[in-house]
């Protein structure tokens, strides 16, 4: 029970340490773009979606050369899950978040195309060398895609004014303080997670897609919140298909890209190409038809995403079916 306690301890430890090497890393960053005159729906599916996709990409990469495949998979699953089902679930039901379609479905269509293609890779059930150098090379795409779209644009808010002025050490430093801090949390959390996860009998899937994917978005879950209650809602919604792409081209690129390299292909386990997979394209779709056919996320459709969530869940862990 002591060795329980003091795993489950190591387990917060570097959680806290990610969330707030996270933190830093997307003020920082968000603040110098916001200085360089990027608009908020860029910042939104760049600077702030890779920041706060951070987390799993280290918390992946620890978990790969560890030889925890099903960890570091379902971490980057049941993160994108849990972006749009728990995530936006939640900043909807805060407040309604309207959104430009016009300004999405560039983004939303490469969210779509992404996911539809990592699926289509795993379908050997082995995600290689050449499967990561693929999701790799669409993650350069997109990065170009965002660089030519990035034209320069004031911010508008008063908040996006106030961080648009100002010294260039303090957001820098942050930045790189950020940088470092992530790794360190993700050694923490990795380790603590197997080994807790070991002594209460619960796969390593399972606690990626769980546990893990939900500690690991926090900080989209702090930057959503935070940025649906200030209004800024394409920040909002952008952080979180900008995160989802991010978490497949850039996180899984790179884990099956090392994977391959070092010998260690990703083994796919046939109940997430049946169960796992389908159910995050399911809370996809969902997401891309709100956007085409509505003007804004509503607080009874994020009640209907947290729904979901909740009896995903609850199936994973064998409490209903």
């Amino acid at each position: 029970m002591q060795q329980l306690v003091l795993e489950t301890l190591s387990f917060v430890l570097g959680l806290v340490v990610l969330v707030l090497g996270a933190e830093a890393l997307v003020r920082g960053a968000s603040t110098v773009a916001l200085r360089v005159g990027l608009r908020p729906i860029i910042i939104g599916v760049t600077v702030v979606a890779f920041g706060t996709s951070l987390p799993e990409l280290f918390v992946s990469l620890v978990a790969v050369l560890r030889g925890s495949n099903d960890l570091s998979l379902g971490n980057v699953v049941g993160s994108n899950t849990a972006n749009i089902a728990l995530i936006l679930g939640l900043a909807a039901v805060v407040r309604p978040i309207p959104f430009d379609r016009k300004e999405l479905v560039p983004q939303l269509a490469f969210l779509v195309a992404t996911s539809l293609g990592f699926y289509l890779l795993c379908l050997d059930r082995v995600l290689g060398l050449v499967d990561g150098l693929v999701l790799l090379f669409a993650f350069g795409a997109f990065t170009w895609y965002c660089v030519r779209a990035a034209a320069v644009e004031v911010p508008t808010t008063s908040e996006s004014k106030d961080r648009a002025v100002g010294g260039w050490f303090k957001p820098l430093a942050m930045t790189t303080g950020g940088i470092c801090l992530l790794p360190l949390g993700a050694h923490f959390m990795v380790t603590a997670a197997v080994a807790v996860g070991q002594r209460l009998g619960i796969s390593e899937a399972v606690l990626g897609i769980t546990v893990v994917a939900v500690g690991t978005s926090l900080p989209e879950l702090a930057t959503s919140m935070v940025a649906a209650w200030r209004k800024e809602a394409a920040i909002s919604l952008g952080n979180v298909v900008g995160s989802n792409i991010f978490n497949v081209v850039c996180v899984l690129g790179l884990v099956a890209t090392i994977g391959g390299l070092i010998g260690k292909p990703m083994d796919i386990a046939p109940v997430f190409l049946a169960e796992d997979a389908p159910i995050m394209l399911t809370f996809t779709a969902i997401l891309i038809l709100a956007v085409l056919f509505t003007t804004r996320l509503s607080r009874t459709l994020g009640v209907f995403l947290l729904l979901g969530y909740l009896l995903y869940n609850l199936h994973l862990f064998g409490l209903t079916f």
